[in-house]
């Protein structure tokens, strides 16, 4: 059966690489990703997938009928980063696919088409969800809202992330919490502006935040175990506009990141503190906002269950289990708080390649075909096995 499916993507693959590099020259962001969903949409119709929208540019179908659910899920958005490469399909505007939710969704296009030619053969029923906004930690959480376990009612969920700084053609995952919480936070600071002359008349907001950044780092960095890492990472930080003027106002935005929810409070904890304090002892005033993602959970007993598969169709030495979770975030997350779910890594490219999110990131072709067929493949057999049990 294996070998069915493989071949079914090879005859695929360059119609995969063809939706790939489609995408990834006109990328979009957020929420608002009209011309990617329409490219999909228009792809699974091709194949005979009817479609749904599921909250503003999300989308659905299903293959199969009856028994259980499995969700496959991929992403439609890319980054507001400018691409910096020299491919024939780069990016034809400001935005970039450098984290490889083009990829995503040109392999799960192709598990759909797999899927939909054996459908009468399947023991249950594929879903498939085609999600926005997954890089500002949102979409996921938004087709939730509007009904994507339901109708038919999800019973797990399965999904593959491409890694471009890991071995092509091998795949990873890890049991448990596999990515990170994230909490992003930003403070605005009031002060009392004035002239640089004067500074005895004013309250200056950059001295309270660059307090807050010392602060807030050491918390991190002093009070954190190395052997149960947190990452934060203050990305803005400053205000003004001339030199010598105090302004009134200055701010500070950044990210935390753990794999530890008690660790989590604490330190999230500990920055509202340092906020207070900070400005209490200059006598400034602050506003504080967080925004959070949960940590992507890998359910052990679905883990288990893939694994086997995962195995059977790309062979036992290029499957690993991790012990470590990554740091970056994923907000396939939500899902993993309702339903059975398993994020895998695919490698597509070697390590000490470019990171995912860097300008200049590449991503090997040669094994997009074997995601296609590994989702299928896991697909069909788990729905399979659960209708015998």
């Amino acid at each position: 059966m294996k070998d069915e499916f493989i071949k079914a993507a090879k005859e695929l693959e360059e119609q995969i690489i063809r939706d790939r590099r489609h995408i990834h020259k006109y990328p979009e962001v957020g929420m608002e990703v009209p011309k990617t969903y329409a490219y999909v949409k228009k792809r699974l119709e091709q194949i005979g997938c009817e479609t749904a929208e599921c909250g503003k540019y999300g989308i659905t179908s299903t293959v199969g009928q009856g028994g259980k659910t499995l969700l496959l899920r991929a992403e439609l958005d890319g980054l507001p980063t400018k691409e910096e490469t020299d491919i024939p399909f780069k990016s034809q505007n400001e935005n970039g696919h450098l984290c490889g939710h083009d990829i995503h969704i040109a392999m799960l296009l192709g598990a759909a088409k797999i899927l939909k030619d054996r459908e009468a053969d399947l023991k249950g029923t594929v879903k498939f969800m085609f999600q926005p906004a997954e890089e500002y930690g949102i979409g996921a959480k938004v087709m939730i809202e509007h009904g994507i376990l339901e109708n038919p009612k999800v019973d797990a969920c399965l999904a593959i992330h491409v890694m471009p700084d890991e071995r092509n053609g091998h795949i990873g995952f890890k049991k448990g919490i596999t990515c990170a919480y994230l909490d992003g936070f930003m403070i605005e600071v009031n002060g009392k502006g004035g002239h640089g002359s004067r500074p005895e008349e004013t309250i200056d907001p950059l001295n309270v935040v660059v307090d807050m950044y010392s602060m807030i780092k050491g918390v991190v960095e002093r009070e954190t175990s190395a052997f149960n890492p947190a990452v934060c990472t203050i990305g803005v930080l400053g205000g003004g506009s001339a030199a010598n003027v105090i302004p009134q106002r200055a701010v500070l935005e950044g990210t935390l990141r753990c794999c530890d929810s008690k660790i989590r409070e604490r330190i999230i904890d500990r920055i509202i503190i340092c906020a207070n304090a900070a400005c209490q002892a200059s006598g400034a005033t602050h506003r504080l906002q967080l925004v959070s993602t949960p940590g992507m959970y890998n359910d052990p007993k679905l883990c288990d269950e893939m694994k086997g598969l995962i195995c059977d169709i790309n062979g036992s030495d290029k499957v690993a289990e991790h012990e470590l979770p990554m740091l970056g975030t994923e907000d396939l997350s939500y899902i993993s708080e309702k339903v059975p779910t398993m994020l895998m890594w695919l490698g597509t490219g070697d390590v000490g390649a470019p990171t995912s999110h860097s300008a200049d990131v590449y991503f090997n072709e040669d094994y997009f075909y074997m995601g296609a067929a590994t989702l299928a493949y896991c697909a069909a057999k788990w729905l399979d096995k659960a209708k015998k049990e």
